[in-house]
């Protein structure tokens, strides 16, 4: 049976470099994962009893990350194990020419160079776009030439 792999491209923004609209809904994102990372420690110490919350950002948020934690090593080692703090996970999307937009957490943009974070606070104004390099750009082509398909995205 073929074995899974999985690749983490980390992209890094230094924060003062955004502009002011684009400042606040990172102060926004920062106040949601808190909340979100409540949840979670609260989970981890329950042995994963603890329910999802019942409204949105956080809900969406649960559901992905239990999504994840089945789906993936990485989230249950790094939450459960070793009790570091989970990042929220997204649902992702990947346009690698003209394919359609189909409304997920994150939307990587590979023509435009652009990574868009949305739906976290469940409004259209949260949206959250940043641009990638080209190196980026590139480490992903290889990764699809690879047979990659991107399904999850970490904030």
């Amino acid at each position: 049976m073929e074995q899974k792999a999985y690749r983490t491209l980390l992209l890094r923004y230094p924060l003062e470099k955004l502009p002011p609209e684009g400042q606040a809904r990172i102060a926004q994102l920062l106040k949601m994962q808190q909340e979100f990372r409540q949840w979670a420690e609260e989970w981890v110490k329950n042995k994963g009893n603890t329910p999802a919350p019942a409204e949105n950002p956080l809900k969406y948020f649960a559901e992905k990350f239990l999504l994840a934690t089945k789906a993936l090593e990485w989230p249950r080692s790094h939450t459960v194990r070793h009790g570091f703090k989970p990042p929220p996970v997204f649902s992702a999307w990947l346009r690698l020419n003209g394919e359609r937009d189909v409304s997920r957490g994150v939307f990587v943009d590979l023509p435009k160079r652009e990574v868009r974070a949305r739906k976290w606070r469940g409004q259209r104004d949260s949206t959250i776009a940043l641009r990638f390099s080209e190196g980026a750009a590139g480490w992903i082509l290889e990764r699809v030439e690879e047979g990659a398909v991107l399904a999850f995205a970490a904030v």
